[in-house]
């Protein structure tokens, strides 16, 4: 059985309530333990900061008096971060990031192994540059490599990137450019900026729809939501919810992926539905990871969390009544605040086989 999920808790409870456990991302325990009821795991691996050359069209801008973003532009998504080669710079550090704590790449041994058999296709849902795509690649080499995102710029730099991949532009909302039952293994992680709380089980079962029977899908999300969080942090997430709130995003994605999973497994049984599906061997993992304190890993956490506030300035800074070198100001000082009050976060990966069999309906004609 894999490690139990910790309810949010908006107030962190006190040290010395919480020195049962350090995050689980560690390489060493620590005194100020986590809130969190996962077992520390060990972690040995030394980051990989090797960055690929990606040569960027920046498509659509907003301007300021000293700053320009460019954004991905499209009217039907929520996504709101930037497409520019900023941003993409932070998706890489997440990426080897999420690749050390979890561990690998592909994160489930049962799917590692299934991969193993030549010429499974693969499908990476925002796939940015296609770093995911590329890792995985090395590994399989005999896998077909498939990526779609969101924004026709992100997919031109992933095209040039990986050549021998095969990229698209496309929306999970609005639906995949696939047929039905098109991939062995699709791939999806931190994506609940652009899935409101109410359709993200669409999401899901889009994924569903083009992952063949007896294939396999992983996610992975964060809480947006850190532990142990200072004043200086409070204000600056405090002012994201606050911008987000009319977006009816789901902070806490990342704990609810298996209620997502399971409704969009309900909706598929749908009156109408030609096919029913069915997750089978769900499995949920978790890791606590630090924010800029306890190693290597909590650098790289604290500086992933200082880039995506500062990549969203544009909006924030507003909302603070702040202007921009008082927001860059204030990011800094809750980065080093963060290491001071032991803050972290959860990030959680949930697994499942999909089964599909034709429903009631069918059978009875």
């Amino acid at each position: 059985m894999g490690p139990s999920v910790s309810r949010f808790r908006k107030s962190p409870p006190t040290v010395e309530s919480a020195k049962a456990n350090a995050p689980s991302a560690l390489s060493q325990p620590s005194p100020l333990a986590a809130a969190s009821p996962h077992p520390r795991e060990s972690f040995t691996s030394t980051p990989d900061a090797s960055s690929p050359d990606v040569d960027v069209h920046l498509v659509t801008s907003i301007s300021g008096a000293d700053f320009t973003r460019q954004y991905h532009g499209v009217e039907d998504s929520e996504y709101f971060l930037p497409s520019d080669i900023g941003e993409q710079d932070r998706l890489e550090l997440q990426h080897y990031l999420l690749r050390h704590v979890f561990k690998g790449d592909v994160i489930r041994k049962d799917i590692r192994e299934f991969l193993e058999t030549p010429g499974r296709k693969i499908l990476d849902i925002g796939c940015a540059n296609g770093w995911w795509l590329d890792s995985v690649g090395k590994v399989y080499l005999s896998a077909q490599l498939y990526g779609v995102d969101l924004a026709p710029n992100v997919v031109e730099a992933a095209t040039k990137f990986l050549p021998h991949a095969n990229f698209s532009v496309g929306n999970v909302l609005t639906g995949l450019p696939y047929p039905d039952d098109t991939f062995d293994f699709v791939h999806q992680r931190l994506l609940f900026l652009g899935l409101p709380k109410q359709q993200f089980h669409l999401a899901v079962r889009e994924l569903i729809r083009v992952t063949k029977p007896g294939g396999w899908i992983e996610l992975v999300e964060a809480d947006a939501q850190p532990y142990r969080a200072g004043p200086l942090v409070e204000t600056i997430v405090g002012a994201f919810h606050a911008v987000m709130a009319p977006k009816q995003l789901d902070f806490l994605a990342g704990t609810n992926l298996a209620n997502y999973i399971k409704l969009a497994i309900q909706k598929s049984g749908q009156k109408g539905a030609t096919r029913i599906a069915r997750a089978r061997h769900l499995e949920r993992r978790t890791v606590s990871m630090p924010y800029n304190w306890g190693g290597p890993i909590g650098d790289m956490v604290g500086q992933n969390f200082k880039q995506a506030y500062n990549n969203m300035e544009d909006i924030l800074h507003k909302q603070l009544g702040l202007e921009r070198a008082e927001y860059r100001k204030l990011v800094e000082d809750a980065i080093e605040e963060s290491k001071e009050f032991k803050m972290f976060g959860n990030t959680h990966c949930v697994s499942f086989q999909v089964e599909k069999s034709l429903s009631l309906e069918i059978n009875k004609k």
